[in-house]
């Protein structure tokens, strides 16, 4: 059991890879019949996203992050737009996070924006 988890990520720049998957804790319930004291972790490694590409991940370095920092001063400039997930706020998210912080962004910015009555 090498992570104690089927999937850990990895965010930062010092790691090679963004995620590694170790197989037999997908199921856990089997685990007497799949080669006890042995493992297999397979390490995903990414790229730089390039054109016509969907990234998923920020990556997060300190010229990225300056980047990030020239964007939300802009996203702030546009208050009829809402900035979510992953890339739009420019962090990552457990999908337990993911769910919370949309339920929040619908709550704070976009149901007052759907109720307006001030015709904007």
């Amino acid at each position: 059991d090498h992570y104690g988890c089927p999937v850990m990520n990895f965010a930062d720049p010092d790691t090679p890879y963004t995620r590694a998957i170790e197989f037999k804790n997908f199921n856990p319930e089997r685990r007497s019949s799949q080669n006890p004291g042995e493992t297999v972790v397979w390490e995903e490694s990414s790229r730089a996203a390039g054109r016509g590409d969907e990234p998923y991940y920020p990556v997060n370095t300190a010229a990225d992050r300056a980047l990030y920092q020239r964007y939300a001063a802009k996203a702030g400039e546009e208050p009829s737009v809402v900035f979510g997930g992953r890339l739009g706020t420019y962090a990552y998210y457990d999908m337990h996070q993911v769910i919370n912080s949309a339920l929040v962004a619908y709550d704070k910015r976009i149901h007052p924006m759907l109720t307006r009555t001030d015709g904007q």
